[in-house]
């Protein structure tokens, strides 16, 4: 009888382990060293942006944004965020409304004038001084913006 139980109890707790998006947040330097090495990888630039427009979900149109700040790379000053169907109800994808400014790290889209933008635990680890300047170094300062 306990075995079932727990066996129910695992079941019951997979579908929100499945859709949740838990972040890491740490100050200890070595794991965010690790993180840092993760979360530069094919990034183009270390950006704060503003939302003009928000997400459409019925068009998947993502929001188009101006650059107020480059802290390294190049994007141009104003462009649309890439988005695609959302693979579970609770992605970690930080959708801006307009208005709002985000430190976000950009990645090109092959073929498109579009960009990726990190996600919602990149983006939050980017408030962090020491995340965001060993991301930017990784990257490089080719000019600031803003």
């Amino acid at each position: 009888m306990r075995a079932a139980y727990l066996a129910l109890t695992a079941l019951l707790a997979l579908p929100s382990a499945a859709i949740a998006c838990s972040c890491m947040n740490t100050d200890d330097p070595a794991q965010l060293r690790e993180l840092v090495e993760d979360a530069h990888r094919g990034a183009v630039a270390l950006a704060e942006v503003e939302a003009i427009t928000g997400y459409e979900s019925a068009k998947n149109a993502g929001e188009t944004v101006r650059v107020t700040r480059t802290f390294a790379g190049q994007v141009p000053a104003n462009f649309q965020i890439e988005r695609r169907e959302f693979a579970s109800g609770a992605s970690c994808d930080d959708i801006l409304q307009p208005g709002q400014k985000r430190l976000v790290l950009l990645f090109p889209v092959t073929g498109s004038a579009n960009y990726r933008m990190s996600g919602l635990c990149t983006n939050l680890l980017l408030e962090k001084p020491a995340f965001r300047e060993a991301v930017a170094a990784r990257i490089g300062h080719a000019g600031e913006r803003g």
